[in-house]
């Protein structure tokens, strides 16, 4: 009896331990499944807000366009052309921190075409003589291989014939490890870029900050672009004049394309680069363009990006639109990622 009794109890503590072993696990996935729910919760909250900072982003772009927008001197200007978009306007100032329960939110937008636009190169089938010259100057301000140049042209392009001897095609990227094809066709993002052939993780660091991939070919806005971009633009600006030309702009817009030609620091470097204020470009591998700035420059911009930031809780959240603004001030979505590319 005794030994039954034994039996018995140990089967008793036995049963007792699964039981407690049993809840400790129902309570350890509920409480996962709480937290799961929650941070899907706080994520779809985080995107509806970033949604709304889109939408912030194209009210304060429509009205810049209607002449409604302020400067960030304070009050508008009546006698400012609408159609001029510098960095002196309220759409470029980040929006500070707004409080949202749990968390914050902050957004930017950004001038897309202050930007060398890769999908520019190629005009129909033919390439585009200035924005090749250009990007060819870009590479080698950057200390990056001319040959890039020539691999993007045959990654555009809408043929499979290997064009130039540093370009690629389908047979150069099917023989990789990881085998792919040339796209053949206008970039969708500027990350794309790190597929082609002499680019590297360190060569798309350098050139990310200054490229961008919009639908159609773009003029670059001289008020916005970076020193960098604006010593691509004008050969021969040293990067001290570049950095100096910026600053000028930040302050004084351009309100023409010409007075940005006419600027004393644009001509100096055209005078010491030989050319006469034009260029005429060339197709990759044909030699160098003339000194000049040449075409497809603007003082005004239809593509934006605009990045908001949202945080609640643990939960952080970026959100990357691009934008498309028409001349009534209307703006529509043509791309959203949680990649600045």
């Amino acid at each position: 009896m005794k030994g039954e009794r034994g039996v018995a109890l140990i089967t008793v503590l036995f049963v007792v331990a699964l039981a407690t072993a049993a809840a400790a696990s129902m309570t350890g996935d509920h409480q996962f499944d709480i937290r799961r729910t929650g941070n899907r919760i706080a994520l779809t909250q985080a995107h509806q807000i970033a949604l709304g900072g889109e939408s912030w982003a194209m009210g304060i772009l429509a009205r810049d366009r209607r002449g409604e927008g302020q400067t960030t001197s304070g009050g508008s200007d009546p006698d400012r052309n609408p159609d001029i978009d510098s960095l002196d306007e309220v759409w470029a100032q980040d929006l500070p921190p707004l409080p949202i329960e749990g968390g914050q939110v902050t957004g930017r937008i950004i001038d897309a075409q202050s930007r060398f636009n890769i999908n520019s190169l190629m005009v129909g089938d033919r390439v585009d003589a200035t924005a090749i010259a250009r990007f060819e100057r870009l590479l080698q301000i950057l200390g990056l291989e001319r040959e890039i140049a020539q691999a993007v042209i045959d990654w555009l392009d809408a043929n499979s014939e290997t064009t130039y001897p540093g370009g690629a095609e389908d047979d150069f990227y099917a023989a990789l490890q990881d085998p792919y094809q040339a796209a053949n066709q206008p970039a969708a993002t500027a990350s794309e870029m790190r597929l082609i052939r002499g680019i590297d993780a360190a060569a798309w660091r350098q050139l990310a900050p200054h490229v961008t991939a919009l639908p159609e070919a773009t003029d670059i806005n001289v008020n916005t672009a970076t020193p960098t971009v604006l010593r691509m633009i004008v050969p021969g600006l040293g990067e001290g004049e570049a950095e100096q030309l910026a600053e000028l702009v930040a302050e004084e817009p351009f309100d023409s394309v010409d007075a940005f030609r006419r600027h004393p620091l644009v001509r100096q470097a055209i005078q010491r680069g030989g050319g006469d204020g034009t260029e005429t470009g060339n197709e990759t591998g044909a030699g160098d363009a003339p000194g000049g700035v040449g075409g497809a420059l603007a003082i005004g911009t239809s593509y934006f990006r605009v990045r908001v930031d949202v945080q609640i809780g643990a939960i952080e959240y970026r959100l990357y639109s691009w934008l498309a603004r028409d001349d009534n001030g209307a703006s529509r979505v043509f791309r959203r990622a949680r990649t600045p590319n």
